[in-house]
């Protein structure tokens, strides 16, 4: 089981800038979906559309293929996602094989959820999405300079009670066992959990996605 998300804050300078951007276009964008870009009349918000899937692909498969590079370009939509639709589900074509995804489309932002298609799990999967705020005031500097601190807190504050847990009890590291990983481990005292966990954040938003490996 292998889950994957991404979120894309569409109101970030580096978004604004980049979105319209041919030469940043032509750099993470395949042939196929350069020519939709280049055929959109909103062409930052088809390559955002574009950019979630691929990523949220990618962090699905390095869970399964370990530290492996990357390439944007290599990883494609099979369908032009047009500009009009909320939310889509389709396919992804990756270097290690197809992924399903279902994506949402705000006016601020773009969230994707990916899988590997033979999996199916999209459906039961759960997320959440919040805004990068602190806890408390006083954490509010080193949440800001740290924004992979916020996404935990946030993931620990929707986990605890549908774990029946306290937050303080929950602990997501990437280190375990003396190995580092890029994929989040949750940890309940020292229990590992069987809990499939992605994490996401960009500009002013975080996101969550989760889903337990049993059935």
């Amino acid at each position: 089981m292998a889950l994957g998300n991404d979120i894309v804050d569409l109101n970030d300078p580096f978004a604004r800038e980049k979105g319209r951007c041919r030469r940043y276009a032509s750099r993470v964008l395949s042939f196929r979906e350069l020519v939709w870009w280049e055929e959109s009349r909103d062409p930052s918000r088809l390559l955002w559309t574009c950019w979630s899937a691929k990523e949220a692909a990618y962090k699905a498969f390095r869970k399964i293929a370990g530290p492996v590079p990357f390439l944007p370009k290599r990883i494609e939509m099979t369908e032009d996602p047009g500009e009009r639709e909320p939310e889509l589900r389709g396919t992804v074509d990756t270097p290690w094989g197809k992924a399903l995804f279902r994506l949402l489309r705000e006016s601020t932002h773009v969230h994707a959820l990916c899988a590997p298609a033979e999996e199916n799990i999209l459906d039961r999967a759960r997320w959440h999405i919040d805004g990068m705020t602190p806890m408390s005031s006083g954490e509010k500097e080193e949440v800001a300079a740290d924004p992979s601190r916020a996404v935990r807190r946030a993931a620990v504050k929707v986990l605890a009670p549908i774990l029946g847990v306290r937050e303080e009890d929950i602990r997501i590291i990437r280190n375990h066992g003396g190995a580092v990983t890029s994929v989040p481990i949750l940890l309940v005292g020292n229990k590992e959990l069987p809990v499939d966990l992605s994490l996401s954040h960009d500009g002013r938003y975080v996101a969550v996605a989760f889903m337990s490996h049993s059935k």
